[in-house]
């Protein structure tokens, strides 16, 4: 076990796709705080993905193969190797899927059947899995978080699993009971918005791990086409009743049947939100500039649930007077 509570100091998580990777706002938001956080002494833990290609990465080093890890995703589990590095004095931990499908690169640029990679069923496995993935690393390092801090769509379901499923959860109670939760928002245009029903050829190399290992169980419907067609939630496996229009992960399905917001459900699960500035979060509590989450924006910041991380530079990584 590791005591993460010495001299009065906690122990905070960041969850995010950016970090050992870098492709912008987010990844200078957690690797700054990170390191500013273990400079106060404080026990720092980043959880990334273990991305296939590097994109401006802050080590080459693959670091220390730990061990190994599963993810209940639907009705099978998806297993992950974890690695190890120490960055300063924070920690980081990568996770990449045995079969070295998932996370190709920090938010691939590519299409699959006309739709974004991160539209489709890989971003969405993809998500689910970084939201669910420290709880069970945690649990596997007896480590007691005092903060879990989800930051964008990307980890957004990470407050509705803490809240639904891991924090009464006997075998996780022990370590989660007082953790909680932050949730970031760094661009509240992006939502992970997704219908109800994901669509993946069935000879799709993803389509036939992820039918061998269960999570797309058999007789799933194929299309004329040769395309399964996948009820999306069902893949959280999140209870039924997180599928809400208010203070659920809904997402105006009246118009499009079953269609639901992983950062509106962070938003509404977390127990603090932040924004990227006082002015930023002022903004996106308005209709216009909510882009369609400012009424829980509003909401939120009516219970005292809203805050702010003040923008900064740090000068040892840009110095404008150099």
């Amino acid at each position: 076990a590791i005591d993460t509570h010495l001299n009065g100091k906690k122990a905070i998580i960041f969850i995010a796709m950016e970090g050992w990777s870098k492709k912008g706002g987010e990844g200078d938001y957690v690797r700054e705080l990170s390191q500013e956080f273990a400079h106060q002494g404080h026990m720092v833990m980043v959880v990334n993905p273990f991305f296939s290609e590097p994109y401006a990465d802050i080590s080459s080093e693959a670091g220390e193969d730990l061990f190994d890890t599963h993810v209940p995703v639907g009705e099978g589990v998806i297993d992950f190797n974890v690695f190890y590095n120490r960055i300063g004095n924070v920690h980081y931990l990568r996770f990449k899927d045995v079969e070295k499908i998932l996370y190709p690169v920090v938010y691939p640029e590519i299409f699959i059947n006309e739709k974004l990679y991160s539209d489709t069923i890989y971003g969405y496995v993809e998500s689910v899995a970084l939201s669910k993935i420290s709880f069970y690393l945690l649990q596997h390092l007896h480590i007691t978080p005092d903060v879990l801090h989800f930051n964008d769509w990307q980890a957004g379901l990470g407050p509705v699993y803490m809240e639904t499923l891991y924090r009464h959860h006997p075998e996780f109670a022990g370590i989660l009971r007082d953790t909680a939760t932050v949730i970031i928002t760094h661009n509240i245009a992006y939502k992970g918005e997704f219908d109800g029903e994901l669509y993946i050829d069935k000879n799709d190399v993803l389509a036939q791990t992820l039918m061998s290992k269960k999570v797309i169980p058999s007789g799933t419907q194929v299309d004329l086409k040769g395309w399964l067609k996948i009820p999306a939630f069902r893949l959280t496996n999140l209870p039924q009743e997180a599928f809400r229009s208010e203070g659920g992960v809904e997402y105006w399905s009246h118009l499009y049947p079953g269609r639901h917001s992983f950062l509106k459900g962070g938003l509404e699960f977390a127990n603090m939100i932040s924004g990227v500035s006082k002015g930023n979060i002022e903004e996106i509590t308005t209709e216009k500039r909510g882009f369609g989450l400012g009424g829980v924006m509003a909401r939120k910041m009516s219970q005292g649930a809203v805050g702010a991380v003040y923008n900064g530079i740090d000068t040892e990584a840009y110095n404008p007077a150099a």
